[in-house]
């Protein structure tokens, strides 16, 4: 693994190399991500409704991780790296999908081939930053106006036999009675 002073021969600072273990915990922690462990990562998930990270080695610790994921049968999304680069798009799309819509079980994959590859500290700065400004754009087009919102209370208020019905992803959402 390379460290993070690891300097390429005849560069600056602004060219210090970083391997995949170095860009992963830095995508992690843009992203939002908290490491937590097994049983613990899920409740966290489910009380905060920010993802809840469990690391472990693939293969036996991937299985016996995902069996402490409160019986939940399928993943939302499975994303594996095969180069450097895409390690942080990666990390944003499962802790995305972590947090999106149903949240759920999430599995990223950063193989070892991957983990100990190197990058310039400062490609790795504008692959993080190109994956924040894709997922600004991203995040205006899935918003629900206010003005949607208070037509959608005014249709429930003036319904004659109104009917609501709601699950855990109501409770998930925090919807609250106004």
């Amino acid at each position: 693994m390379a460290d993070s002073d690891t300097k390429a021969p005849n560069s600056h600072a602004s060219q210090t190399l970083i391997d995949g273990n170095v860009l992963a915990a830095k995508a992690l922690a843009r992203f939002g991500a908290d490491r937590m462990f097994g049983v613990v990562a899920s409740a966290y998930g489910y009380l905060t409704g920010r993802p809840g990270v469990l690391l472990t080695v693939s293969g036996p610790g991937c299985v016996h991780g995902l069996a402490d994921r409160s019986r939940e049968t399928l993943l939302q999304i499975v994303c594996k790296a095969k180069d450097i680069r895409d390690i942080p798009d990666c990390v944003f799309r499962v802790i995305d999908r972590a947090i999106s819509g149903r949240p759920g079980a999430c599995y990223l994959d950063l193989p070892s081939d991957v983990l100990h590859q190197t990058i310039q500290e400062s490609d790795a700065e504008s692959l993080l930053d190109a994956v924040a400004e894709s997922s600004e754009k991203r995040e205006a087009v899935f918003r629900v106006s206010n003005s949607d919102t208070e037509k959608a209370v005014s249709l429930l208020r003036n319904a004659e036999r109104p009917l609501i019905v709601c699950g855990k992803g109501a409770a998930l959402l925090e919807l609250r009675t106004r």
